[in-house]
């Protein structure tokens, strides 16, 4: 490898947390274009109509917080193991074919 991740320990698949947070981020950025529409067409916030910056941290803030929910509350696949590496930080590995010399 050059020069990323850990030594001695090989980049996995997809782990489910990351399909989860994928998915919950896509599902985030629907529900916040509906919030904003919802918001903005009622004047809840505003009489006037919300600037972009408004409109766009609102979404931002929805969308990053269903992906880390989604991602934070999925389990693991049953593959999936968490490791300590040399430095002791815990890191993701599939089927037990990632754990290198760790």
């Amino acid at each position: 490898m050059s020069g990323t991740g850990t030594p001695g320990v090989q980049p996995s698949g997809v782990v489910n947390k990351v399909w989860a947070a994928t998915g919950g981020s896509a599902i985030g950025r629907a529900v916040a274009t509906l919030v904003v529409w919802y918001l903005d067409s009622n004047h809840i916030l505003s009489p006037d109509a919300l600037p972009t910056t408004v409109t766009s941290a609102i979404s931002t803030l929805i969308s990053t917080l269903a992906a880390f929910g989604s991602g934070y509350y999925v389990r693991p696949g049953r593959e999936e193991v968490a490791v300590m590496d040399g430095s002791g930080r815990p890191v993701s590995a599939v089927g037990g074919r990632n754990l290198g010399t760790v």
